[in-house]
Protein backbone atom coordinates (compact mmCIF):
# COMPACT_ATOMS: atom_id res chain seq x y z
CA UNK A 1 0.00 0.00 0.00
CA UNK A 2 2.54 2.03 0.93
CA UNK A 3 4.64 1.89 -1.85
CA UNK A 4 1.56 2.57 -4.10
CA UNK A 5 1.35 5.45 -3.04
CA UNK A 6 5.00 6.74 -2.94
CA UNK A 7 4.46 6.00 -6.96
CA UNK A 8 1.24 7.83 -7.16
CA UNK A 9 3.07 10.89 -5.16
CA UNK A 10 5.86 10.98 -7.82
CA UNK A 11 3.51 10.48 -10.95
CA UNK A 12 1.81 13.44 -9.59
CA UNK A 13 4.44 16.19 -9.97
CA UNK A 14 5.28 14.40 -13.14
CA UNK A 15 2.06 14.45 -14.62
CA UNK A 16 1.66 18.02 -13.70
CA UNK A 17 4.78 19.17 -15.46
CA UNK A 18 3.79 17.91 -18.65
CA UNK A 19 0.72 19.23 -18.50
CA UNK A 20 2.49 22.97 -17.70
CA UNK A 21 5.34 22.25 -20.68
CA UNK A 22 2.23 21.03 -23.15
CA UNK A 23 0.50 24.62 -22.81
CA UNK A 24 3.93 25.89 -23.81
CA UNK A 25 4.41 24.06 -26.53
CA UNK A 26 1.23 24.43 -27.65
CA UNK A 27 1.47 28.65 -27.08
CA UNK A 28 4.60 28.31 -28.61
CA UNK A 29 3.08 26.65 -31.95
CA UNK A 30 0.16 29.18 -32.16
CA UNK A 31 2.70 31.81 -31.87
CA UNK A 32 4.67 30.08 -34.92
CA UNK A 33 1.32 30.24 -36.85
CA UNK A 34 -1.06 32.84 -35.90
CA UNK A 35 0.93 36.44 -35.52
CA UNK A 36 -1.60 38.23 -33.02
CA UNK A 37 -1.03 40.60 -30.10
CA UNK A 38 -3.12 38.55 -28.21
CA UNK A 39 -2.10 35.24 -28.07
CA UNK A 40 1.42 37.16 -27.69
CA UNK A 41 -0.35 38.54 -24.74
CA UNK A 42 -1.42 35.23 -23.64
CA UNK A 43 2.29 33.68 -24.22
CA UNK A 44 3.41 36.62 -21.92
CA UNK A 45 0.50 36.20 -19.68
CA UNK A 46 1.72 32.13 -19.48
CA UNK A 47 5.53 32.84 -18.43
CA UNK A 48 4.73 35.16 -15.71
CA UNK A 49 2.17 32.32 -14.13
CA UNK A 50 5.28 29.86 -14.74
CA UNK A 51 7.33 32.39 -13.23
CA UNK A 52 5.56 33.11 -10.29
CA UNK A 53 4.49 29.52 -9.68
CA UNK A 54 7.92 27.71 -9.94
CA UNK A 55 10.68 30.68 -9.14
CA UNK A 56 9.21 32.31 -6.32
CA UNK A 57 12.88 31.21 -4.58
CA UNK A 58 14.59 33.57 -6.46
CA UNK A 59 16.56 30.54 -8.12
CA UNK A 60 16.80 30.18 -12.00
CA UNK A 61 15.51 33.17 -12.45
CA UNK A 62 17.19 34.86 -15.48
CA UNK A 63 17.54 31.38 -17.01
CA UNK A 64 14.00 30.99 -16.82
CA UNK A 65 13.03 34.48 -18.61
CA UNK A 66 16.04 34.31 -20.82
CA UNK A 67 15.07 30.81 -22.06
CA UNK A 68 11.43 32.09 -22.30
CA UNK A 69 12.46 35.17 -24.81
CA UNK A 70 15.36 32.95 -26.89
CA UNK A 71 11.94 30.51 -27.54
CA UNK A 72 9.55 33.47 -28.88
CA UNK A 73 12.47 34.67 -31.50
CA UNK A 74 13.90 31.12 -32.32
CA UNK A 75 10.15 30.10 -33.03
CA UNK A 76 9.29 33.53 -34.71
CA UNK A 77 12.65 33.26 -37.23
CA UNK A 78 11.43 29.90 -38.35
CA UNK A 79 7.80 30.56 -38.72
CA UNK A 80 6.88 28.49 -41.50
CA UNK A 81 9.60 26.22 -41.74
CA UNK A 82 9.88 22.22 -41.70
CA UNK A 83 12.30 22.17 -38.97
CA UNK A 84 9.93 24.63 -36.56
CA UNK A 85 7.66 21.64 -35.10
CA UNK A 86 10.93 20.23 -34.07
CA UNK A 87 12.16 23.10 -32.66
CA UNK A 88 9.03 23.65 -29.97
CA UNK A 89 9.67 20.10 -29.25
CA UNK A 90 13.04 20.82 -28.35
CA UNK A 91 12.05 23.69 -26.29
CA UNK A 92 9.77 21.83 -24.87
CA UNK A 93 11.85 19.17 -23.39
CA UNK A 94 14.50 22.18 -22.15
CA UNK A 95 11.37 23.66 -19.89
CA UNK A 96 10.88 19.98 -19.01
CA UNK A 97 14.39 19.75 -17.54
CA UNK A 98 14.32 23.24 -16.33
CA UNK A 99 10.77 22.91 -14.36
CA UNK A 100 12.46 19.47 -13.15
CA UNK A 101 14.81 20.58 -11.77
CA UNK A 102 12.98 23.21 -9.80
CA UNK A 103 10.48 20.50 -9.10
CA UNK A 104 13.29 17.85 -7.86
CA UNK A 105 11.92 15.19 -10.48
CA UNK A 106 15.17 14.40 -11.11
CA UNK A 107 17.85 12.50 -9.00
CA UNK A 108 20.53 13.89 -10.32
CA UNK A 109 19.33 17.66 -10.47
CA UNK A 110 22.83 19.02 -11.29
CA UNK A 111 23.34 16.93 -14.43
CA UNK A 112 20.10 17.99 -15.32
CA UNK A 113 21.06 21.60 -14.66
CA UNK A 114 23.56 21.42 -16.57
CA UNK A 115 22.59 19.63 -20.02
CA UNK A 116 19.64 22.74 -19.70
CA UNK A 117 21.96 25.50 -18.69
CA UNK A 118 24.64 24.10 -22.10
CA UNK A 119 21.77 24.12 -24.35
CA UNK A 120 20.07 27.57 -23.38
CA UNK A 121 23.86 29.00 -24.14
CA UNK A 122 24.04 27.49 -27.45
CA UNK A 123 20.82 29.33 -27.73
CA UNK A 124 22.31 32.29 -27.24
CA UNK A 125 25.83 31.90 -29.12
CA UNK A 126 23.22 31.16 -31.43
CA UNK A 127 21.13 34.38 -31.00
CA UNK A 128 24.09 36.64 -31.09
CA UNK A 129 26.60 35.17 -33.80
CA UNK A 130 23.43 34.52 -36.01
CA UNK A 131 22.28 38.02 -36.11
CA UNK A 132 18.60 37.61 -34.25
CA UNK A 133 19.41 41.45 -32.75
CA UNK A 134 19.35 44.57 -35.46
CA UNK A 135 22.65 46.17 -33.95
CA UNK A 136 25.88 46.92 -34.08
CA UNK A 137 28.40 43.87 -32.96
CA UNK A 138 30.29 45.96 -30.33
CA UNK A 139 27.25 46.49 -28.56
CA UNK A 140 25.60 42.97 -28.81
CA UNK A 141 29.32 41.98 -27.38
CA UNK A 142 28.77 43.99 -24.50
CA UNK A 143 24.76 42.69 -24.28
CA UNK A 144 26.09 39.39 -24.91
CA UNK A 145 28.65 39.63 -21.99
CA UNK A 146 26.16 40.99 -19.59
CA UNK A 147 23.51 38.45 -19.97
CA UNK A 148 25.73 35.10 -20.28
CA UNK A 149 27.79 36.41 -17.10
CA UNK A 150 24.11 36.75 -15.00
CA UNK A 151 23.44 32.91 -16.41
CA UNK A 152 26.82 31.86 -16.00
CA UNK A 153 26.46 33.20 -11.93
CA UNK A 154 23.44 31.84 -11.33
CA UNK A 155 24.19 28.62 -12.14
CA UNK A 156 27.43 28.46 -10.50
CA UNK A 157 25.36 29.72 -7.75
CA UNK A 158 22.80 27.02 -7.66
CA UNK A 159 25.27 24.10 -8.37
CA UNK A 160 28.45 25.35 -5.26
CA UNK A 161 25.62 26.93 -3.15
CA UNK A 162 28.24 29.06 -1.59
CA UNK A 163 29.04 32.01 -4.23
CA UNK A 164 31.70 34.57 -2.99
CA UNK A 165 33.57 37.20 -4.22
CA UNK A 166 36.59 35.54 -5.52
CA UNK A 167 34.31 32.94 -7.55
CA UNK A 168 32.48 36.25 -9.11
CA UNK A 169 36.02 37.22 -10.63
CA UNK A 170 36.30 34.33 -12.17
CA UNK A 171 33.22 33.75 -13.56
CA UNK A 172 33.41 38.04 -14.71
CA UNK A 173 36.83 36.73 -16.66
CA UNK A 174 35.22 33.79 -18.77
CA UNK A 175 32.31 35.63 -19.36
CA UNK A 176 34.90 38.47 -20.90
CA UNK A 177 36.66 35.57 -22.92
CA UNK A 178 33.30 34.00 -23.99
CA UNK A 179 32.27 37.44 -25.70
CA UNK A 180 35.78 38.03 -27.25
CA UNK A 181 35.92 34.20 -28.35
CA UNK A 182 32.54 34.84 -29.89
CA UNK A 183 33.26 38.47 -31.57
CA UNK A 184 36.68 36.16 -33.24
CA UNK A 185 34.52 33.63 -34.27
CA UNK A 186 31.65 35.44 -36.32
CA UNK A 187 34.96 37.17 -37.97
CA UNK A 188 35.77 33.70 -39.57
CA UNK A 189 33.86 32.12 -42.34
CA UNK A 190 32.78 29.22 -40.51
CA UNK A 191 28.82 29.99 -40.37
CA UNK A 192 27.06 31.38 -37.23
CA UNK A 193 26.18 27.84 -35.89
CA UNK A 194 30.44 26.04 -36.56
CA UNK A 195 30.83 29.81 -34.61
CA UNK A 196 28.37 29.42 -31.77
CA UNK A 197 29.81 25.38 -31.54
CA UNK A 198 33.11 26.27 -31.27
CA UNK A 199 32.31 28.90 -28.58
CA UNK A 200 30.15 26.62 -26.82
CA UNK A 201 33.41 23.35 -26.72
CA UNK A 202 35.64 26.66 -25.49
CA UNK A 203 33.04 26.57 -22.72
CA UNK A 204 32.53 23.19 -21.70
CA UNK A 205 35.97 22.88 -21.51
CA UNK A 206 36.98 25.96 -19.15
CA UNK A 207 33.84 25.36 -17.04
CA UNK A 208 35.11 21.74 -16.36
CA UNK A 209 38.51 23.15 -15.04
CA UNK A 210 36.21 26.11 -13.13
CA UNK A 211 34.60 23.38 -11.24
CA UNK A 212 37.41 21.38 -10.48
CA UNK A 213 39.30 24.26 -9.56
CA UNK A 214 36.42 25.16 -6.70
CA UNK A 215 35.89 22.05 -5.72
CA UNK A 216 39.78 21.85 -5.33
CA UNK A 217 40.04 18.76 -7.53
CA UNK A 218 41.88 20.28 -10.59
CA UNK A 219 45.05 18.30 -11.65
CA UNK A 220 46.84 17.58 -14.69
CA UNK A 221 44.69 14.84 -15.95
CA UNK A 222 41.56 17.32 -15.58
CA UNK A 223 43.65 19.77 -17.35
CA UNK A 224 44.75 17.71 -20.17
CA UNK A 225 41.20 15.98 -20.71
CA UNK A 226 40.31 19.33 -21.28
CA UNK A 227 43.03 20.84 -23.48
CA UNK A 228 42.21 17.44 -25.66
CA UNK A 229 38.55 17.89 -25.60
CA UNK A 230 38.88 21.64 -26.81
CA UNK A 231 41.71 20.62 -29.24
CA UNK A 232 39.72 17.84 -31.33
CA UNK A 233 36.20 19.15 -31.55
CA UNK A 234 37.32 22.59 -32.21
CA UNK A 235 39.03 21.23 -35.18
CA UNK A 236 36.59 18.66 -36.14
CA UNK A 237 34.01 22.23 -36.45
CA UNK A 238 37.05 23.89 -38.14
CA UNK A 239 37.95 21.70 -40.74
CA UNK A 240 34.70 19.30 -41.24
CA UNK A 241 32.93 22.46 -43.36
CA UNK A 242 35.79 22.49 -45.60
CA UNK A 243 36.27 19.01 -46.25
CA UNK A 244 32.54 18.32 -46.93
CA UNK A 245 31.86 21.74 -48.67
Amino acid sequence: MDVKKLRLDLRAPTTFLFLKVFVFASLLLVLSLVHSFWWQAAFGGYVVFLFLNFFGDKKLRICFLLFSLLSVLAVGLLAGSFWNVSLIIFLSFLLFLLLGVKILVFSQIKSVLGIFFYFLVFLLLVAFSGNWFSANFPLKTVVFFFLFYLVLKEYFSFVLGVFDGRKKVYLLAVSFLTAQLLWTASLLSVGFLNAASLVLVFLIASLDVLFHHFLGELNFRVALKNIVFFGFFSSMILVLPVVIF
